[in-house]
């Protein structure tokens, strides 16, 4: 979902050429006890494109940071914890761009929340901070300097602000249309398990503006009782699911859904890579997802048609 291009349902494309500087969800930082492993994942299996070093930002928490490019534009931050991070836990880190960061800090500090480790990057002109969500999930952010002309210029054009003008929530979006959107080799999807199902969908609907598409009872995972999709100014479907008390999930943290062309032959490639699979194939007949670990390394979900 191009920022500049959204008017309604029938303009939606999904997570679609995403650039770095857009507004919404458009990178994750993963990190991992095997950076190495999820390198060659990153690179040889997948065979995202790696971006050198002085092409890219640093991500403060992360040591020895490789980034990665999905093919949909979908960048992905791989790294080893700095300690101070340990004690949250394992999972995807999301990361969102947003218009105006002294308006989110205001409207954070009224939730009771604090950024933290806040800093500015002097090669990209922008600034970056980790938060707890009211859940206690934890989140990036990072914001480009507004006075710089050629990022000012792409940041007015974009209709998804956190300001009162923003139009986003009022886009007539339907799960039909997320679903269709699908298919765009990368990182389109995004799932966020919670214990505070409520307080998130406010938080995310009040706070970003985020538009909830649709919600209900998960007809395929049983570790969770309720669902929300929302979808953000990036295109990328951001899926907040409520974690079973009974019979707990296989994440605790955020985890990113990869979308490949042909998911049985994916599979096929993945388990020929010794690649722990955690699940059977979930979903239709026409469209589906399984679960899987790399050695050492990351969970990851793999979608794609069947």
């Amino acid at each position: 979902m191009r920022s500049n291009q959204i008017q309604d349902s029938q303009t939606y494309k999904g997570a679609h050429d995403i650039k770095v500087s857009q507004l919404g969800i458009n990178q994750i930082i993963i990190p991992s006890n095997d950076p190495s492993q999820d390198f060659q994942f990153l690179r040889n299996s997948l065979h995202y494109q790696q971006i050198p070093p002085d092409q890219c930002r640093s991500i403060n928490a992360l040591h020895q940071c490789m980034t990665f490019r999905a093919p949909n534009g979908f960048t992905i931050h791989l790294g080893s914890l700095a300690p101070y991070m340990l004690k949250y836990p394992a999972g995807h880190i999301i990361s969102i761009t947003i218009q105006d960061f002294n308006e989110l800090k205001v409207k954070l500090e009224k939730l009771g929340i604090t950024l933290w480790y806040e800093c500015t990057d002097t090669d990209e002109d922008q600034k970056q901070a980790f938060f707890e969500a009211p859940d206690g999930t934890l989140f990036h952010i990072t914001c480009f300097d507004e006075t710089k002309k050629k990022r000012s210029k792409e940041l007015l054009k974009s209709k998804h602000s956190l300001s009162k003008e923003n139009k986003f929530n009022e886009i007539n979006l339907t799960a039909e249309d997320l679903f269709k959107g699908l298919g765009h080799c990368g990182i389109e999807w995004i799932l966020m398990p919670t214990h505070s199902f409520e307080v998130m969908i406010e938080f995310f609907t009040q706070t970003f503006g985020y538009l909830m598409v649709t919600h209900g009872v998960p007809k395929n995972e049983y570790h969770y009782s309720r669902y929300a999709l929302f979808s953000t100014p990036s295109g990328v479907t951001l899926e907040l699911l409520e974690i079973n008390k009974d019979n707990p999930g296989r994440f605790k943290a955020p985890l990113i859904s990869l979308t490949v062309q042909d998911l049985p032959c994916s599979i096929e490639l993945l388990e020929q890579q010794n690649l722990k699979r955690l699940s059977e194939t979930i979903g239709s007949e026409h469209w589906a997802w399984i679960y899987f670990r790399t050695p050492k390394g990351s969970v990851f979900q793999l979608q794609g048609p069947r």
